[in-house]
């Protein structure tokens, strides 16, 4: 082996061990200095494995379509190159950026099916599989299909289970499989279920990546949306502006999770009538998700519908409805004329004119 190769694969191994352990920064740094050194020796494999590591870095930074952009270029030179292994994880990888993170949905699906198409040519057994059918369980979730969604997650955990138990990934994935259960769970209204699978998901992500790891305060974040569900607002407050702290404390104030969080915060603050507030966090929300997933995204249209709920707490109909107005055109550009969601922003847009006296040819106007 070539000494300098096995030197920078060395730092790119390093700049993984970062990422795992949330240095962010520090691993984007070591991982584009690794780029930078590979791509004058024109070695399209080790270019390949470089890009990955980079655009996952990218991708747990919050900066999706370049992750997106990074991982695109990894698909094509280990396509180029034969590198068959760094072809299927680059596919995996896509899927969730572009098919959950960035909202593509069926983008992402097709993307899936490719890397488990690509997967079958290899030789031993899929790795990957139990965190593609995570993948392919938050695409459904967040397109709105529960019952989609668990049936992918109970196909992940099912494969995670069935792993050795000294398999440290085998566990990671089982504790990302129950979340993404629980969040199913909540999403049918059953309660009971979401918690017990959101307590297990803490307990295995918690002695895996530590306490205070962000994967973790990503479970306790939607181990408080039951809270509020039971009518716990101020329990579900508190417990949202502790993982708040700890998303920005890790990843910096421009972050997925950190525009989640506070999206989060504006909706139990609306439960509480504190519409200021919730439309201070609203508009934290629209910013800072608008800049990391794109003004086109089913979460940023949750945002502007939050933002318009609290501008209508606050009597300010128009701006209220002109926000409400955003929120179902986005949908319905990014969901399609027929999904659920507009259903909801349509009877949320009719209350809010109800208080009004505004005419329809006004609002239109709006």
């Amino acid at each position: 082996p070539d000494p300098e190769v096995e030197a920078l694969r060395d730092r790119l191994a390093f700049a993984e061990a970062l990422r795992e352990s949330a240095s962010l920064e520090e691993a984007s740094i070591e991982a584009r200095e690794v780029l930078a050194a590979v791509v004058p020796r024109q070695d399209k494999w080790l270019e390949t494995e470089a890009r990955l590591v980079v655009g996952w870095v990218e991708h747990d930074l919050g900066r999706h379509e370049v992750s997106e952009e990074q991982l695109r270029i990894a698909l094509a030179l280990g396509t180029v190159s034969r590198n068959d292994a760094a072809v299927s994880l680059a596919l995996h990888r896509l899927a969730w950026v572009v098919g959950y993170k960035l909202g593509r949905h069926q983008e992402g699906r097709d993307l899936a099916g490719r890397a488990e198409a690509w997967a079958a040519g290899l030789d031993g057994p899929d790795t990957q599989a139990s965190s593609r059918a995570i993948s392919l369980g938050w695409i459904e979730h967040d397109a709105g299909n529960p019952d989609a969604a668990l049936e992918f997650f109970a196909v992940a955990e099912a494969l995670a289970r069935n792993a050795s138990p000294s398999n440290l990934e085998a566990t990671y994935d089982l504790g990302l499989a129950l979340n993404g259960t629980g969040a199913a769970q909540l999403g049918r209204g059953d309660l009971e279920a979401a918690a017990a699978a959101f307590d297990q998901a803490v307990s295995l992500l918690s002695a895996r990546l530590g306490p205070s790891h962000p994967r973790v305060g990503q479970v306790l974040n939607n181990r408080a949306s039951i809270l509020r569900a039971l009518g716990r607002p101020e329990e579900a407050l508190a417990a949202f502006e502790r993982t708040y702290e700890m998303f920005v404390a890790v990843y910096g104030a421009e972050h997925m999770a950190v525009g989640q969080t506070a999206a989060n915060m504006a909706i139990v603050l609306g439960d509480l009538a504190r519409y200021e507030e919730s439309f201070a966090r609203a508009e934290e929300a629209v910013q800072v998700l608008s800049k990391v997933a794109g003004e086109i995204h089913p979460l940023v249209a949750k945002c502007f519908a939050l933002r318009g709920d609290a501008q209508i707490g606050l009597d300010n109909y128009e701006d209220g409805i002109r926000d409400l107005l955003r929120a179902l055109s986005i949908e319905t550009e990014v969901l399609g004329p027929d999904h659920p969601s507009l259903g909801i922003s349509l009877t949320n847009l009719s209350i809010a004119v109800s208080y009004t006296h505004l005419t329809l040819p006004t609002i239109y106007s709006v």
